[in-house]
C-alpha cells in the first residue's frame, strides 16, 4: 500500500508538470490513461468526453485491450458511463456487461472485460466527462479481481487532474482562437495599422499597412523603426508624436509616407495605448489619404481652369 501511494504521489507530481506546460489534450489523455493502467493493474483504459449537444459522450482516448471501442458514441441517457457523468457518482462494478444501462460500451468490448471502474471527471462547469479502466478474464483463468474503494481513491485523485488539464486545454485553446480571430480581423482590414513599442519600433503589422509602406511583406518592417520605413508627422518628431500615448491620450494628425521607390503617401494618423491589456505598447493607425488629395487638386485645377476660361470669354465678349 505505501509503494502504491509513493507511486501515485509520483505520477500525480509528473501529471502536474504537464498540466503547467498545457500539452494538447490528446497527449495529455494518453499519457495519463497509460499511467493508470499501470498504477491500478487494468488492462483497458478510456476517457469520454461531452459533446457540443450535451447529449452524447465521445470516446477518445481508448488504449490497451479497451482500444477498439475509441470514437464510440455514447448517450448520456442511455449508458452506463452517460449515468456516470450526469450523478456525478463513480461506479465500481465486478462486470461491466451485467449493468442496466452497459450497452453500446459493453458491446464494443471483448468478451473478457469483466471489472470496471468509471469516474466522472469535474470542472468548474460540472463534469465534462468520464475515464473509466478495465479488468478482463484471461483465458482459462479465475475472474479478475473487483476494483477496490483504494483503486476508486486513486482514480478519483487522479480524475481532479484530469479535469484540470482539459479545462486548461480548452482555456488555451479557446484563448488562441480568439487571438487568431483577432488577428484575422486586424490583417484584414483596409485601415492601415501597426503595433509599436514606446519608442517606435515595430511588433506587428497588417497587410494594409505593408502596402502603404511599400514593402515586399511583413517581415521587412519587423524590427524596424517607424522613421526607417519612411514615416515622418508634420512638424514633429515621431518620438515626440509617440510620447505621453500610455496615458490614454490619442494623438491625431497628419503624416508623410515616404517608400523606397520614392512614392509617397499623405496619411492621417492616430497614435492610440492599448488601454486595459497591461500592454505598453502603442497602435498606429492610418489612413491613406494620397488619392483623394490627388483628385482634389486635380478638380481645383480643373475649377482655376475653367475660371479663366469664363474670364477669356467674357474678355473676348467685351472687346
Amino acid at each position: 500500500a505505501l509503494e502504491r501511494e509513493r507511486r501515485l504521489g509520483s505520477f500525480v507530481v509528473e501529471l502536474a508538470r504537464w498540466l503547467l506546460a498545457a500539452p494538447e489534450t490528446e497527449l495529455l489523455l494518453r499519457y495519463t490513461l497509460q499511467s493508470l493502467m499501470h498504477l491500478i493493474d487494468a488492462q483497458g483504459a478510456f476517457v469520454a468526453l461531452k459533446q457540443g449537444d450535451g447529449e452524447t459522450l465521445r470516446v477518445s482516448p481508448a488504449l490497451g485491450e479497451a482500444e477498439a471501442i475509441e470514437g464510440l458514441e455514447l448517450g448520456l441517457h442511455s449508458s452506463t458511463t452517460g449515468r456516470v457523468v450526469r450523478t456525478g457518482e463513480a461506479l465500481i462494478s465486478a462486470d461491466l456487461r451485467a449493468e442496466r444501462d452497459a450497452s453500446p460500451i459493453a458491446s464494443g468490448l471483448s468478451d473478457a472485460a469483466r471489472s470496471a471502474l468509471i469516474a466522472p471527471l469535474r470542472t468548474s462547469h460540472g463534469a465534462v466527462g468520464a475515464v473509466g479502466l478495465i479488468r478482463y478474464q484471461g483465458e482459462g483463468a479465475a475472474p479478475p479481481l473487483p476494483f477496490s474503494l483504494y483503486d476508486l481513491h486513486y482514480l478519483t485523485a487522479v480524475a481532479a487532474h484530469i479535469a484540470g488539464g482539459i479545462e486548461l486545454s480548452q482555456a488555451v485553446a479557446a484563448t488562441r482562437a480568439a487571438a487568431d480571430r483577432a488577428s484575422a480581423m486586424v490583417d484584414s482590414s483596409p485601415l492601415p495599422m501597426a503595433l509599436v513599442d514606446t519608442t517606435g519600433t515595430v511588433q506587428q503589422i497588417n497587410e494594409a499597412a505593408v502596402h502603404v509602406f511599400g514593402l515586399a511583406a511583413k517581415e521587412a518592417a519587423l524590427g524596424r523603426h517607424l522613421e526607417a520605413l519612411g514615416l515622418s508627422p508634420s512638424q514633429l518628431t515621431v518620438r515626440l508624436m509617440l510620447a505621453g500615448r500610455r496615458e490614454g491620450e490619442p494623438w491625431h494628425g497628419r503624416v508623410l509616407v515616404t517608400q523606397e521607390s520614392g512614392d509617397r503617401r499623405i496619411c492621417d494618423c492616430t497614435v492610440t495605448g492599448l488601454r486595459g491589456l497591461g500592454s505598453e505598447n502603442l497602435l498606429v493607425a492610418l489612413y491613406d489619404r494620397t488619392d483623394e488629395l490627388r483628385a482634389q487638386r486635380e478638380l481645383i485645377a480643373r475649377e482655376k481652369l475653367a475660371t479663366v476660361g469664363e474670364i477669356a470669354s467674357g474678355v473676348a465678349h467685351e472687346v
